[in-house]
């Protein structure tokens, strides 16, 4: 009933998840897999904890539906090239930045907004990637809010990024990790 609530076949399920555990998902699996995640889990399953993680710098979001909007508004301003090959978007030539800032003229959405997108369709791919190759949604969680929280300490005075590494480091000395507990 899930995927009949997203318009998908089973069929089509099973390609977009293929695609997304080999990570070579593109911008129309993303809108498509948030779709289909945000049926599946509502306000408890795996898009709140990623959406919780990335917040558009100038933009909140009434629920899962008004980011879906926008996404599907980001998608459909790119030519069919972009849709299909996400790489282009994360070169550094210069050629990504002229592709957000045609992107968010024709969505009428801030280039923020756009960077935030591109943020959520990593952050999406590499969750989804580690979950396929046998990570915990809890060891995920963790180590993408620890990467955040690092990104955001990284110019923070010595002090408080000691503090927050002993504040994520876990329990001292135990030496036996989640996965080796039978």
């Amino acid at each position: 009933e899930t995927l009949a609530a997203v318009g998908m076949t089973s069929e089509d399920a099973e390609d977009l998840f293929a695609r997304c555990q080999d990570m070579k998902m593109d911008f129309v699996d993303f809108v498509a897999m948030m779709h289909f995640l945000g049926e599946l889990g509502g306000t408890g399953g795996c898009v709140p904890t990623m959406t919780r993680m990335s917040t558009a710098a100038d933009r909140t979001f009434s629920g899962m539906d008004d980011r879906l909007e926008h996404y599907r508004a980001l998608v459909g301003s790119m030519t069919p090239e972009e849709r299909a090959t996400p790489n282009l978007w994360f070169a550094t030539d210069g050629t990504a930045e002229v592709r957000m800032n045609r992107v968010s003229a024709e969505a009428a959405v801030n280039h923020a907004d756009v960077e935030q997108f591109l943020l959520d369709f990593r952050v999406m791919r590499e969750m989804l990637g580690k979950l396929a190759s046998g990570w915990s949604m809890d060891e995920l969680t963790r180590k993408m809010m620890l990467a955040r929280a690092e990104d955001e300490f990284r110019t923070a005075p010595r002090a408080g990024r000691r503090k927050l590494k002993k504040a994520t480091r876990g329990e001292k000395g135990s030496g036996n990790k989640e996965w080796m507990e039978l």
